[in-house]
C-alpha cells in the first residue's frame, strides 16, 4: 500500500540527500570551500535525522496508509532510538577528552581521539543494527502478516537504517 511506499520515498530521498552533496563534494575537493561544505553536510544530515524528522513517519503512515504500518514503523523507530542511547553514552564519555585536545591546541591528539571515538561508535552502531534486525522483522511481520518477505525486510532495514545513519557522523556533528 501507499504507507510502505511513502517510507521508501522518505528513505530514498534521504539517500539522495547524502549522495548528491557527496558527489559534489568529491568533484570540488581541491576547492577551499570543501571543508566548510563538508562540515555543513555532516552537521546538517546528522541533525536531519536525529532532530526527529523520522518521528513523523508513523503519523504519515497512519494518515496515508494503515494503522498496522504506523504501529510497526513507530515501534521500529522507538526501539532503534532506544538502542542508540548506548552510542550517545559512549559519545558523551569521549567528548571531554576531545574538547581538551581542541582547547590545548593539540591537532594530532584531536584527530587520533576523534577517529578512535568515531570508529568505536561505528562498530557499536553496526553491531546493534544487526542485533536489532530480527526484532524489527518480527514487529513488521506480526503487525502485517500478509506482507511479502521482501517488503518486510525492506521496511525493517530501511526504517532502522534511517535512524542509525546519523551515528556514522556523530563525532563530527558535535565537534
Amino acid at each position: 500500500p501507499l504507507a510502505q511506499n511513502i517510507i521508501y520515498v522518505l528513505v530514498l530521498s534521504y539517500i539522495a540527500s547524502i549522495t548528491l552533496p557527496t558527489l559534489t563534494l568529491a568533484k570540488h575537493k581541491a576547492n577551499f570551500k570543501y571543508k566548510i561544505f563538508k562540515d555543513a553536510i555532516t552537521v546538517g544530515l546528522s541533525n536531519l535525522s536525529s532532530g526527529g524528522i523520522i518521528n513523523l513517519a508513523p503519523s504519515i503512515c497512519f494518515h496515508i496508509g494503515s494503522a498496522p504500518s504506523a504501529g510497526a514503523i513507530g515501534l521500529i523507530i522507538n526501539i532503534s532510538s532506544t538502542a542508540i542511547t548506548v552510542i550517545r553514552a559512549h559519545l558523551n564519555r569521549t567528548i571531554p577528552e576531545i574538547s581538551a585536545a581542541i582547547l590545548n591546541r593539540e591537532p594530532t591528539e584531536f584527530h587520533i581521539l576523534r577517529k578512535f571515538a568515531q570508529n568505536k561508535i561505528n562498530k557499536i552502531a553496526l553491531l546493534s543494527f544487526f542485533i536489532m534486525q530480527p526484532f524489527m522483522i518480527f514487529i513488521v511481520n506480526e503487525s502485517q502478516p500478509n506482507l511479502p518477505l521482501a517488503e518486510t525486510l525492506a521496511l525493517s532495514i530501511l526504517t532502522t537504517a534511517f535512524v542509525y545513519a546519523p551515528q556514522f557522523s556523530a563525532v563530527d556533528s558535535i565537534v
